[in-house]
């Protein structure tokens, strides 16, 4: 079954027939009638809410909640919708609504759909590693076999000086990111995020996407996968592209933890505005 995701919705009854139809879909008998008898109510009053003639109080919708396993964040999310739609007071329901597009824009932040392990080195060292490209593929490369055992190799495949490389082993060497084992080279830590908040975060994409504009520049035109498109479009429509990619993020981290390390790929995603709001 595909959930729906409870953050793009701003009125609970949405989310819950939508979550419902989509029960029903995977043909294991599930009805109103069952989810009607969980609440304590009548299957025609579930009926009105549903259209949005009617409303569950906290206790029902906590019930409904409960019987479809929802976690503690989107019981409490599905819970505040409900009071902004049961809020009377202008200023309530404003403040209720901030409320919820706070909770939105967390769960858009990417550390919340792949696996993220803090970075523990020293801060000098932590500014060195993500302001230098180079040592950021070396990194890479070195996540996979045939480099761990032959260096030299992401060397030549990579296009580095062999200056640069060996200082970019002595970086990372020193900075604890990888240890020498014998004649193989071995990472120390993984799967790490550079949150978007840490100030290092806007650097560290600029530089990082100049270097992968010289590698797609290197390569013959159909080695690469390029897409840009410049749209007009409204605020709403905005953030269903941005929770699609990221419901996607999902999906390929999965992918990649499942898949053998045999070769370096670079994905690049941005969604931007062109007109910028004044200061």
């Amino acid at each position: 079954m595909t959930k729906p995701v409870i953050y793009q919705y701003t009125d609970y009854r949405e989310y819950l027939k939508d979550l419902t139809h989509a029960l029903k879909e995977c043909g294991e008998g599930f009805t109103l009638g069952i989810l009607a008898a969980a609440i304590g109510i009548q299957n025609p009053y579930l009926s009105k809410v549903f259209k949005g003639d009617a409303d569950l109080n906290s206790d029902q919708l906590f019930l409904a909640s409960e019987f479809l396993k929802l976690a503690d964040e989107e019981s409490y999310y599905l819970n505040l919708l409900l009071e902004v739609c049961r809020a009377q007071v202008p200023k309530r329901k404003q403040q209720l609504m901030a409320q919820v597009e706070s909770l939105q824009n967390q769960f858009r932040q990417t550390k919340k759909h792949i696996r993220v392990e803090d970075l523990q080195v020293q801060s000098a060292a932590r500014q060195e590693y993500f302001l230098d490209p180079h040592l950021q593929l070396i990194y890479a490369a070195l996540t996979i076999p045939k480099y761990q055992a032959n260096i030299a190799l992401a060397r030549e495949t990579l296009a580095i000086p062999q200056d640069t490389l060996e200082y970019c082993l002595s970086r990372l060497e020193a900075i604890g990111m990888i240890r020498r084992e014998g004649k193989t080279w071995q990472i120390t830590q993984s799967h790490f995020h550079l949150l978007k908040q840490d100030p290092l975060c806007r650097p560290y994409q600029h530089l990082l996407r100049m270097k992968s504009n010289e590698q797609v520049m290197r390569l013959p035109q159909d080695a690469s996968y390029n897409f840009v498109w410049t749209i007009t479009m409204d605020e709403k429509t905005r953030a269903k592209i941005q929770d699609a990619f990221l419901k996607f993020l999902e999906q390929a981290n999965a992918w990649v933890h499942a898949a053998p390390s045999e070769a370096m790929y670079q994905i690049n995603f941005e969604l931007f505005p062109w007109e910028t709001k004044p200061k």
